[in-house]
């Protein structure tokens, strides 16, 4: 997907390596710019391995604030039965074909496909295998290089 199609995209599912990203120091003064144009879903389970990730690196009282806070800046979506069930037909598949499927991952795309989202994530190359089924994946790198490149431009003109 090019650069510019990429920032008209407006709704987004949002991966535990995308969430770790705009987290990061490196983005957190834009993040706030990002939130107000875009809209973000997190699937429930990647916000678990987010928070598994935090409470590992820090302390548990910070694990009860983030997930408060991820809770007021994006739309987190719980496993539902029609979720798992996409899940598992695309599961399915791709163990009928000698892939590897990662639970979160297939979720994830399971969630992308039926509210036509994309993703962002930091790591691409881990939904390679999904891109059968339709699924747009977009790095986050990228995409927030863009917002601030279009910022910039904004701010200028």
């Amino acid at each position: 997907m090019n650069s510019a199609s990429q920032l008209e995209i407006r709704e987004f599912l949002v991966d535990s390596s995308a969430l770790m990203y705009l987290h990061s120091h490196e983005v957190k003064e834009v993040l706030p710019l990002i939130l107000y144009r875009v809209k973000f879903y997190v699937l429930t389970l990647s916000a678990y391995e987010f928070l598994t990730f935090i409470y590992l690196k820090f302390m548990r009282e910070l694990k009860r604030s983030l997930l408060d806070t991820l809770s007021k800046l994006y739309e987190v979506i719980s496993v539902d039965e029609q979720i798992s069930e996409k899940a598992s037909m695309i599961a399915a598949d791709l163990l009928q074909h000698g892939v590897q499927v990662e639970t979160v991952t297939v979720f994830n795309v399971a969630v992308a496909l039926m509210k036509n989202l994309a993703i962002l994530t930091e790591i691409p190359e881990l939904y390679s295998p999904y891109s059968k089924y339709g699924v747009i994946v977009i790095d986050v790198k990228e995409f927030v290089k863009k917002f601030k490149e279009t910022l910039r431009e904004y701010i200028t003109t």
